[in-house]
């Protein structure tokens, strides 16, 4: 195991796509839910000490350490049941269709590019340069 645990919670799923957890039993005020081990966490650190590492060392993306975590997870998700990750990976806690505006329709996209709270216009400029 990766001494990870999971308390007395399930993962849930809603209708937008979002994730959660949801309590199915009593939780005392001290009690932890639940505990991700640092060694199953994907960081940009972890992306360049993988075996990925040694493809992307040169890579300097303008999303920065979202695109190495980005790409570590497909990496992993490419490797399936040889990963090291592969139970949380196939644990149904992370959505198989992520809701991310990258991957909104063009409408939606326009509309966003036009929000003064999110600076998504000039982070689509930088996912279109870094792939």
């Amino acid at each position: 195991g990766t001494g990870g645990y999971v308390g007395p919670a399930q993962p849930v799923s809603t209708d937008s796509a979002a994730i959660g957890l949801r309590a199915s039993g009593a939780i005392r005020r001290t009690e932890a839910v639940i505990s991700v081990p640092q060694n199953v966490a994907i960081t940009a650190e972890t992306a360049l000490r993988s075996d990925l590492g040694k493809w992307i060392s040169e890579f300097e993306p303008e999303l920065a350490d979202f695109s190495f975590i980005a790409l570590s997870l497909l990496h992993e998700r490419r490797l399936g049941d040889q990963s090291e990750l592969a139970a949380w990976l196939g644990s149904g806690i992370l959505p198989t269709q992520p809701d991310v505006p990258l991957l909104w329709g063009e409408e939606d996209q326009r509309r966003l590019c036009g929000s003064t709270s999110a600076p998504f216009a000039e982070r689509l400029a930088s996912a279109s340069a870094d792939f």
